[in-house]
């Protein structure tokens, strides 16, 4: 059985899908916008306080690059949960907390 086609880090197109690449681009949306989902409940789920929608937006951004698994067990996350936002930013500023850096800006 042929191996499937990496469409994205985070997708692959198995091979009983109708979908064969090259993708249009409206194809190529349409997964996106499928995968997010996954990646929203996840954000949902593991987030206690209420987020605006430029925070909802790059937690799911993180999780969509780092993982599920990543975010749930992370140090971004407990700070968050735990309305620390003074510890966030300063985790943020030193660097502690390895590739959610660029995510910073929105707190």
């Amino acid at each position: 059985m042929p191996a499937p086609s990496t469409v994205s880090p985070a997708n692959a197109i198995s091979t009983s899908t109708a979908l064969r690449p090259p993708l249009t681009c409206e194809q190529g949306e349409q997964l996106l916008l499928e995968d997010l989902v996954s990646y929203e409940n996840c954000v949902t789920r593991n987030t206690v306080p209420p987020l605006g929608d430029n925070e909802f937006a790059a937690l799911v951004s993180f999780t969509f690059s780092e993982g599920c698994s990543t975010y749930s067990g992370s140090t971004l996350r407990r700070k968050l949960n735990a309305r620390d936002t003074l510890g966030l930013r300063t985790s943020f500023r030193n660097g502690s907390m390895g590739t959610t850096e660029r995510y910073c800006l929105v707190w």
